[in-house]
């Protein structure tokens, strides 16, 4: 198991400089947290990774989807991945939101505890 913090955040954006919570619910990655995401992706190449499990906060499914895209990875979406409800963005989205968000996502995403699709052969 390899765990993988999302990348960089509005919310982590403006907390890092203030140390206040910004009020940022639910926040997308930033214009630096999704090369911060192919970044992470380029060094997992290395293993022999058959999933991802993520949270269903968008930073997470943003930073799992890039990483999925690069590595051609199913993803299962764990609502038990929570967070410890310190700030507003840990009040994340509800489900049906996400849903919205990502339609063409929705069939490699929204598989909540499904089993994971198998891996297309390479060579």
């Amino acid at each position: 198991m390899i765990l993988i913090r999302h990348g960089q955040t509005e919310f982590n954006r403006i907390f890092s400089v203030t140390r206040q919570d910004p009020g940022v619910r639910d926040p997308h990655l930033t214009d630096q947290g999704r090369p911060q995401a192919r970044a992470v992706a380029q060094v997992l190449l290395s293993f022999n990774l058959s999933r991802l499990i993520t949270s269903p906060y968008t930073r997470a499914l943003e930073t799992a989807g890039i990483i999925a895209e690069h590595l051609d990875l199913p993803i299962t979406v764990e609502p038990l991945i929570a967070e410890r409800f310190s700030f507003i963005c840990d009040i994340g989205a509800p489900l049906a939101e996400l849903h919205t968000c990502w339609p063409i996502w929705r069939s490699i995403i929204f598989r909540f505890r499904g089993r994971p699709k198998r891996r297309k052969a390479r060579g």
